[in-house]
């Protein structure tokens, strides 16, 4: 039987077809998902879920296309606050860096990360963080904040070997997604690192022009199979594997 974990999802605008997404998850052997914030208003939405479906977590955090000045000290403490309001809330997500399309400025994004994480520190929860042609700066803001404390890892990897070695000598983790399936580039980097660095995901959001092959936690069986295709190794070592590795960076909470 298959153990597979979806660890980075964004489940609040699936409405009234949640239940139905859910089950398909668990028919795909996904035992776990955790849907990460945004913002205030989608990480209250997070943990809502998550207290609605036993094999759903939370993340609470501020998106970096989100970012502007109105996230003030105040902004903080509300996360704080939503993060300790439950035990299903297990990670701190979605902060990061976004140089591609964030309009907020860098100097400001990265303020912003830096609060992220030390709300982590704070809250002794990992960091499952966004970075889009930002990589060094993010890497370097990890090693200075110390994220090391309490864990981190990179959602929705896309970036080169360089950098995943980067990302396995500071202990960051790497979570592939479906790009596994359509970037060459990525083959490699899935082939050579520890599979004790690699988690997988579905970054699932609703996506209404993708009507025949739509957008769910089911499909990060897809993801794992493409792990296993390109290490040589059986579907149910990477399940088992990167359920593990999730399970240990989050702790006790993720069942």
């Amino acid at each position: 039987m298959l153990d597979l974990s979806d660890s980075h999802t964004h489940l609040e605008d699936y409405g009234p077809e949640l239940p139905a997404i859910v089950q398909r998850a668990r028919d795909a052997g996904v035992g776990r998902i955790i849907t990460a914030g945004s913002s205030l208003q989608s990480s209250r939405a997070a943990i809502r879920i998550a207290e609605s479906y036993p094999d759903v977590y939370a993340g609470v955090g501020i998106h970096p296309h989100e970012v502007s000045e109105a996230i003030t000290d105040e902004t903080f403490q509300e996360l704080a606050r939503l993060a300790t309001s439950s035990d299903r809330v297990v990670v701190v997500s979605e902060p990061g860096l976004d140089y591609f399309k964030s309009k907020a400025p860098r100097e400001l994004q990265q303020r912003v990360f830096r609060q992220h994480l030390r709300l982590a520190r704070d809250l002794e929860l990992p960091v499952i963080f966004h970075s889009r042609d930002a990589y060094w700066d993010c890497l370097r803001i990890l090693k200075e904040e110390q994220v090391y404390q309490v864990g981190a890892v990179m959602h929705y990897f896309v970036a080169d070997q360089r950098i995943a070695e980067e990302c396995v000598d500071m202990g960051v983790y790497i979570s592939f997604s479906k790009t596994l399936l359509s970037l060459p580039h990525l083959h490699q980097v899935a082939r050579t690192i520890p599979l004790e660095y690699i988690v997988v995901e579905t970054d699932s959001f609703p996506q209404p022009w993708k009507k025949k092959n739509p957008l769910e936690p089911a499909q990060v069986r897809r993801v794992a199979e493409k792990i296993a295709e390109l290490r040589g190794i059986t579907l149910e070592e990477v399940a088992a594997k990167t359920t593990a590795n999730l399970k240990y960076l989050v702790g006790p909470r993720l069942l």
